[in-house]
């Protein structure tokens, strides 16, 4: 079963790696591959793979050893935010209308960027879920 879970991972490095989000810029919909969602919906034992098509759609990955099937789910989703304060008078806030106006003059910008993934890996005996593995992380 390592074996299995190395070379899922290898195959979600390499999705992960030629998958250019920037293309799907114009398609904005929300997933429902989050770990709360995921938590909150799957059940070892219980739940099924018709379940967990309607909940997450279809995997990224499917692959069957020794009687189990096995689900991948990978999702990768960055932000960007960008702010600014100015203070200005005369020179309207840019640097150096201080000189201009003889008042108080500057400007200051931040961008802050934020990408997510979330891997899921579920394992399924006749339909049922026996065990999956979830990967969270924020940075």
């Amino acid at each position: 079963m390592n074996k299995l879970i190395l070379q899922i991972f290898i195959l979600s490095f390499l999705f992960s790696c030629t998958h250019n989000p920037a293309s799907n810029d114009l398609i904005k919909s929300e997933s429902n591959l989050t770990p709360g969602m995921i938590n909150e919906t799957v059940e070892k034992g219980k739940t099924t793979k018709t379940k967990i098509l309607e909940i997450f759609g279809p995997p990224d990955l499917i692959t069957h050893e020794d009687s189990t099937d096995m689900w991948g789910y990978d999702k990768i989703s960055r932000s960007v935010a960008y702010g600014s304060f100015g203070i200005g008078g005369l020179g309207g806030g840019l640097v150096g209308g201080a000189l201009l106006g003889g008042m108080v003059s500057g400007k200051q910008g931040y961008s802050e960027q934020t990408t997510k993934t979330v891997f899921l890996l579920l394992y399924f005996k006749k339909n049922i879920l026996i065990d999956y593995k979830l990967s969270a992380t924020k940075f």
